[in-house]
C-alpha cells in the first residue's frame, strides 16, 4: 500500500513538473523581433496567437505546453502586394509538449497559417 502510493505521488510530481518546466523556461521570443525592419514584433504577436488558437482545439490541447517564435522573414515584394498582405513576413511558432519536446512547427505567411510536422 505505502510503496504504490509512493510510487503514484512520484509519477504525479514527475508529469506536474514536465508540464510546468517548459512553460517556464521556453519563452515567446518575441521581444527578439523588435528590432527587426517593419512592424515584425507585431505580426509576430499576430502569429503567436494564431498558433495558440489552432493548437488549443481538439486533444492537443493536453499535449501542448509552450509556443515559441523562432523565425520571422521578410516576404518578397510581389508575393505580399499581390496578396495585399497586412503582415507581409513569414513567421514560424515552434509548438513544444510536455517535457519541453518539439512537437509541431505552425507556419503564417500574410493572413493564412499551416503546419508542418517537422519537428
Amino acid at each position: 500500500m505505502r510503496r504504490s502510493l509512493i510510487l503514484t505521488i512520484t509519477l504525479l510530481a514527475v508529469l506536474l513538473l514536465g508540464e510546468s518546466v517548459p512553460r517556464l523556461v521556453i519563452h515567446s521570443h518575441i521581444e527578439e523581433f523588435a528590432g527587426v525592419e517593419g512592424p515584425a514584433m507585431q505580426c509576430a504577436g499576430l502569429a503567436y496567437m494564431n498558433a495558440r488558437n489552432m493548437v488549443s482545439g481538439g486533444p492537443e490541447a493536453f499535449v501542448w505546453t509552450a509556443l515559441r517564435v523562432t523565425e520571422v522573414k521578410h516576404l518578397p515584394p510581389d508575393e505580399y502586394n499581390a496578396r495585399r498582405c497586412e503582415c507581409p513576413y513569414e513567421i514560424r511558432v515552434r509548438v513544444y509538449t510536455v517535457f519541453g519536446i518539439p512537437y509541431d512547427t505552425i507556419v503564417t505567411r500574410c493572413a493564412s497559417a499551416y503546419r508542418q510536422y517537422k519537428p
